[in-house]
């Protein structure tokens, strides 16, 4: 267990608090069966009312993570709590009932939506279910497209007659039906054309002030990260390398890899000076095969012998902020990599 956790140094009230969630599969090779280690020891805090990032590439634990956020799958170890409760230790009542206080949005909207069912329908399937909708379904599914600005004329369309910001639209008014307190957005917009982005993204914000959402936003692009949230976990391989308040992660940047990222990242503004690049040695291992010590250390540029040999733990950095590097307190970490790289 590291000896700071995120869990630990987040502010305000939680409603959702993970604990060492790890998850593990069985795979099979040609070498015979194999661990794959998805999630290692995730622990994350996230306060009502405020939007929680995760970040990193493809394939480092992100959607996993947000899979046991929302129990569906089950950690090998470790817990979750909403508001105070241990989600595993819920009857299939009480999980019934906490199903409608936390939602999803998905990547891809048009594998998310039954081809088969009306917008109308889509929208007010999640009421019928839990039994929440009232007499008048039709106008209960005019109000939510009005909510996420559609308008009620497409009620009666299939969602092959939608534009994939529209779909991805009716897929948030789906989400808000219950009047959730928690969503997790798995890279909501990463499907859509960047001017269709800033309006899923300018809807989503507005959704959050007027309903007083707390939301997981999951994305591997960093401009988005820096816009929308309060915290943010970087994941390189299943681990949390560095976490803390959104402002503090990109302005200093403790650990090595989220350096990795923020050099890498496009420059929105003309003229503006980018960062020194800092370019990782090699390829992403495999999590089949865990590097030992440091998950980073085959690619780090700064990499030393205690990085080989010893996982580092969780160290806060600065008030609320933690990374899990040996040299997450050197000042100038960030020079060092580029003098070596």
């Amino acid at each position: 267990m590291s000896a700071t956790t995120p869990t630990d140094v987040a502010d305000g009230e939680p409603i959702l608090i993970a604990r060492n969630l790890v998850k593990r599969y069985r795979v099979r090779t040609t070498r015979g069966n194999k661990e794959l280690t998805a999630v290692n020891d995730v622990s994350m805090s996230i306060t009502r009312g405020s939007t929680y990032g995760i970040v990193g590439e493809s394939g480092c634990g992100k959607s996993t993570t947000a899979k046991l956020l929302l129990h569906l799958e089950k950690p090998t170890s470790g817990s979750v709590e909403f508001e105070g409760v241990e989600i595993s230790s819920l009857t299939p009542k009480a999980m019934r009932r906490m199903r409608q206080d936390i939602q999803v949005v998905f990547q891809d909207p048009f594998a998310s939506l039954n081809p088969r069912m009306t917008i109308g329908a889509l929208i007010t399937e999640p009421l019928r279910v839990h039994r929440r909708g009232g007499p008048d379904m039709a106008a209960e599914a005019d109000r939510l497209l009005e909510l996420v600005g559609l308008p009620t004329s497409m009620r009666d369309r299939y969602p092959r007659q939608l534009s994939g910001g529209q779909r991805q639209r009716v897929a948030i008014a789906r989400a808000i039906a219950l009047r959730p307190k928690l969503i997790i957005c798995d890279e909501p917009v990463s499907a859509l054309d960047v001017s269709v982005q800033a309006q899923i993204i300018n809807l989503l914000t507005r959704l959050q002030g007027e309903l007083g959402l707390t939301y997981v936003f999951i994305s591997h692009d960093l401009s988005l990260v820096r816009h929308l949230t309060d915290r943010v976990a970087v994941m390189y391989l299943g681990d949390v390398v560095e976490e803390g308040p959104t402002a503090d992660v990109f302005a200093d940047p403790r650990h090595p890899y989220t350096q990795v990222l923020l050099s890498a990242a496009p420059i929105p503004v003309p003229h503006s000076q980018r960062p020194d690049r800092i370019r990782p040695e090699g390829e992403i291992p495999s999590p089949l095969s865990r590097p030992t010590g440091c998950p980073f250390h085959p690619r780090c540029p700064i990499a030393q012998d205690i990085c080989r040999d010893v996982v580092p733990e969780l160290r806060e950095a600065r008030d609320g902020h933690v990374a899990a590097c040996h040299f997450a307190d050197t000042a100038d970490v960030r020079a060092q990599a580029v003098a070596r790289g």
